[in-house]
């Protein structure tokens, strides 16, 4: 289906879920970002979860935002077959979370990125 993408939720330190657990799903491809973490939160138990993946370097790469992951998804069709599942990797943190304005970003952060300075 292409409005959808393969996914692999790799959940790891999720309380309640096994080391490693590797669940599969479709993604739409224009999934918002709120109602993707509500559907996280939800599937995991957790009030707070955190989502990554392995960039084209292998560098753990956050997702916060609908912008990364728009990222993460075009970086997925321009690198893999569309038969391939991008990995996303789930935690809970330890320790609360500083808080993000809108864009998902942390506080002076997305000022400096605005102001046009590398992150």
């Amino acid at each position: 289906d292409e409005d959808t993408v393969k996914v692999k939720y790799v959940a790891q330190d999720v309380p309640g879920h096994p080391a490693e657990e590797v669940r599969a799903a479709r993604l739409p491809v224009k999934q918002r970002w709120k109602g993707f973490m509500a559907n996280l939160r939800k599937e995991y138990g957790a009030k707070d979860i955190m989502v990554s993946y392995l960039d084209c370097e292998e560098d753990t790469v956050a997702i916060r935002s609908q912008a990364d992951l728009k990222i993460a998804l075009k970086e997925h069709f321009d690198l893999n077959t569309p038969s391939a599942s991008l990995r996303l990797f789930l935690t809970v943190p330890t320790k609360p979370q500083a808080s993000t304005n809108s864009d998902g970003m942390a506080g002076g952060m997305a000022d400096s990125v605005a102001d046009g300075a590398e992150p």
